[in-house]
């Protein structure tokens, strides 16, 4: 469970499609995978995740009038990629982090609706 599990946990809990893609510059699947996002960072992870989502939309298991980007660090990069490309998201949710003094962070939640 990474980062963003707890609350990946809550929204299942609650009856909402979790989906998880495994996206072009993902750790895990080698270093061809990895690189594969060099110098477009976001259009193909974008591409991977809009064709997962055809494919559950296929299968007719998403409810397109309520559907999230929620990402934490470079899924956070990629939910505001997301939301800025594709205008068929209704809500996004990502936390930032910014420098307060030497010594501290304070940290906030982006939260946008449609």
């Amino acid at each position: 469970m990474g980062e963003i599990g707890p609350l990946r946990d809550l929204f299942a809990a609650r009856g909402f499609l979790v989906f998880e893609p495994n996206y072009r510059g993902s750790d895990n699947l080698g270093n061809a995978h990895e690189h594969a996002t060099y110098r477009h960072p976001g259009a193909g992870p974008d591409s991977d995740v809009n064709s997962g989502l055809k494919m559950l939309e296929a299968r007719g298991i998403v409810d397109s009038s309520r559907i999230a980007a929620v990402g934490h660090s470079y899924g956070g990069y990629m939910t505001a990629w997301l939301i800025s490309h594709q205008h068929f998201w209704r809500c996004a949710w990502w936390p930032t982090a910014r420098w307060t003094g030497p010594r501290s962070m304070s940290f906030q939640a982006r939260c946008i609706m449609r």
